[in-house]
């Protein structure tokens, strides 16, 4: 009999992926907050739930769960964290987490101890100071040298009530950009890592690992355009082939992390030495994993396989697949129409490039990521969604 899958986080385009994956084979559930979801809204989803993500978030998760699913897989940190947090309740259940222990999970989280754990197994980093405090921070600065990047040690803090999104490095040239940067920062959280600025391209390799440590599957894109040009999330991305080097590393420090399932390991291609730095390690599903299944690594189906205790085993895939999130183009649009962010030392589209990158019709062969003719809905739950979130 096929599992019967939870997909938690159902307003995220990750989620669509996954039920898309798994929807005409396995009997597939959402979860998210609201009843205006773009996973939810797909004809693969059998049913569609809405929890609140407050107080008693896991234990309304686990009572939904409790005789009615067999595993739930959380393509968000924060739900992945919270979950996690009950994992011995939820074996107790029968339920299947697909990710590992939350001590596993931390170390992941944490990019200040992966940072740490990179450089004990011999991975090249950027220049990296941790400071122990904000009070040591200017000084980490004046050690690393201007221009340099802000980093916030957790995508997703812990407040001691909920979650806080950091929304993504920053950026500074000068000390009064570095302030100005730490002023955005909730201050009850660590202090940020402060990075070298390194100038070049980001590379990604995409893993998942058996229980055992087994290479199951692996796969790489290339960045075309971010939503955030400064760097951030891809709005088109290709297909490429994997870097044999690359994932021979990447392995090697989820391997030493203790890791098992799906992760992104990233990297900054130094423009300037052709070296290869590590910048973080992503313990969850990735934004643009659609782009791994059409191009032939069904890793929600991989997934779901070592969640259950298997070892499969995929190698191959397409390259030079290339896909579209409109929405997210739209977005960068209107961001570089806006101009470069303040602190960001490195190179910025202009307008013009930017509204021809998105106006002129798009090479042979692009797939759009949220609209497909088979399953048209979750593209109109994608808008009512961003609609929501600006009201």
């Amino acid at each position: 009999m096929p599992a019967r899958v939870l997909v938690t986080d159902a307003e995220s385009r990750k989620a669509l992926a996954v039920v898309r994956a798994l929807g005409r084979d396995f009997e597939v559930s959402t979860l998210s907050s609201s009843h205006i979801s773009i996973a939810g809204w797909s004809r693969w989803s059998r049913r569609h739930h809405v929890v609140p993500a407050g107080d008693g978030f896991e234990e309304r998760v686990l009572t939904l769960a409790r005789g009615n699913v067999d595993i739930i897989i959380a393509p968000q940190e924060d739900t992945i964290i919270r979950l996690g947090r009950q994992a011995d309740r939820f074996a107790e259940a029968g339920v299947k987490l697909s990710f590992p222990p939350l001590e596993v999970l931390e170390l992941a989280f944490d990019k200040g101890r992966t940072i740490e754990l990179a450089r004990t197994i011999g991975m090249p980093v950027p220049t990296t100071r941790i400071a122990a405090n904000y009070g040591e921070v200017e000084d980490a600065a004046e050690e690393i040298g201007y221009p340099l990047v802000i980093k916030p040690r957790h995508s997703y803090y812990w407040t001691g009530s909920d979650f806080t999104l950091n929304g993504g490095p920053r950026y500074a040239r000068n000390i009064a950009e570095l302030r100005d940067g730490l002023a955005e920062l909730d201050p009850a959280q660590p202090p940020p890592l402060l990075q070298a600025w390194v100038p070049g391209t980001g590379r990604g390799i995409f893993a998942l690992l058996a229980r055992d440590g087994t290479l199951s599957a692996a796969f790489a894109h290339h960045r075309v355009r971010d939503v955030h040009p400064s760097g951030s999330a891809s709005v088109v991305r290709s297909s490429v082939p994997l870097d044999p080097s690359l994932l021979e590393q990447a392995v090697a420090l989820l391997r030493a992390m203790g890791m098992w399932g799906i992760a992104m390991v990233e990297y900054r291609i130094d423009a300037r030495s052709g070296q290869a730095l590590l910048l973080e390690v992503n313990a969850r599903l990735w934004g643009s994993i659609q782009l791994a299944i059409d191009a032939g690594v069904d890793f929600p189906r991989l997934l779901v396989e070592v969640t259950e205790g298997k070892t499969p085993l995929v190698q191959g895939y397409s390259t030079d697949v290339t896909l579209r999130w409109w929405l997210g183009d739209l977005l960068r649009t209107i961001r570089v129409l806006r101009g470069r962010p303040r602190g960001f030392p490195g190179t910025f589209p202009g307008r013009e490039e930017a509204l021809r990158d998105f106006l002129l019709p798009r090479p042979r062969g692009m797939l759009n990521e949220v609209l497909r003719r088979d399953d048209p809905l979750p593209a109109l739950g994608e808008l009512a969604w961003a609609a929501l979130m600006r009201g």
